[in-house]
């Protein structure tokens, strides 16, 4: 978010499975009804008691270690760290995350769990970056692995809403433009809802939508993660 940048991929990425069993083969972003409102308060009031344990990434904070944050030699001992405090607090979520993915609750070894943005009014005013996720090329799995995807959960937003800006057709020229002229294509645009899990392969261009001021008393505060599927079969998800 700090930096603008801008990540691409070629067609043999976008060729990947679908990465989610719910049913939604062919879907770019698949919505799943996943929480109530009040399920979503209360964690989202969990994340700011928790707020102790928030890592300052700049404009933003992270709830537990993220791959695209934390350096190479730094993201296992954060991960390490963080892991016995998200499986403390977090426990029902998490199991509910592992058994919709049908993923492996054990986490491997400086492997991070899936954690949490929040933003506040010191990010008013800074968009978000245009990117892919490619957070497996930045942290050490325990083998090859297959279809990686991302996912993400509002749990709390401000009176402007929350959402993600993201480019379903963008081409190579549009990249020329974008490096040459700071000139974004046309995006299409999603409204985050309370509650509603969001998954996605991560390999079309998107960010976060800081849509207008918060005020200093709210905030935007989602789940975010990655999964992939381990050559052995078992799917990890991790953040």
């Amino acid at each position: 978010m700090i930096k603008k940048e801008w990540l691409w991929m070629d067609d043999k990425q976008r060729d990947t499975a679908s990465p989610h069993p719910c049913g939604a083969q062919g879907c770019l972003i698949a919505p799943t009804k996943f929480l109530t409102e009040q399920e979503c308060s209360d964690l989202a009031n969990l994340v700011k008691k928790l707020r102790f344990c928030w890592i300052d990434r700049g404009h933003f904070f992270t709830l537990g270690a993220a791959t695209y944050q934390d350096g190479l030699s730094e993201y296992p001992a954060k991960a390490n760290k963080l892991n016995p405090i998200l499986t403390k607090n977090f426990g029902p979520l998490l199991h509910k995350l592992h058994e919709f993915y049908e993923a492996d609750y054990e986490q491997p070894w400086g492997i991070a769990r899936p954690g949490f943005h929040i933003f506040d009014h010191a990010s008013n005013g800074i968009m978000g970056s245009a990117h892919i996720d490619e957070p497996f090329s930045r942290v050490v799995l325990p083998k090859s692995f297959t279809n990686p995807f991302s996912f993400t959960m509002l749990l709390e937003q401000p009176a402007v809403g929350a959402g993600m800006d993201y480019w379903p057709d963008a081409t190579g020229e549009d990249l020329r433009r974008v490096i040459k002229e700071d000139i974004y294509p046309p995006h299409e645009h999603l409204q985050y809802e309370l509650g509603v899990l969001y998954t996605h392969d991560g390999l079309f261009p998107h960010r976060i939508n800081n849509k207008g001021d918060m005020s200093d008393s709210e905030h935007r505060i989602t789940l975010q993660g990655h999964g992939l599927t381990l050559d052995d079969g078992r799917r990890l998800l991790y953040f």
